[in-house]
């Protein structure tokens, strides 16, 4: 797999409304911090900001090409 091929199914990857254990994270935030409560888009947009982690496993040259 090429590394255009790999981004073109990163930018594929569809976003989805949260699940139950995302709703109970978001939720027991809320009780430890109740005047700090956001919305779901200004909580999407703050970790956007911060950037994140993502796992894939990938063949070891396509590997190295990304390295």
């Amino acid at each position: 797999m090429e590394i255009n091929q790999l981004q073109a199914k990163i930018l594929n990857i569809p976003e989805v409304a949260p699940d139950d254990i995302d709703l109970q994270m978001i939720s027991e935030l809320e009780k430890d911090s109740p005047n700090e409560s956001i919305s779901w888009e200004d909580y999407k947009a703050e970790r956007e900001e911060r950037g994140g982690n993502i796992s894939l496993r990938v063949p070891k040259d396509l590997h190295r090409t990304i390295a």
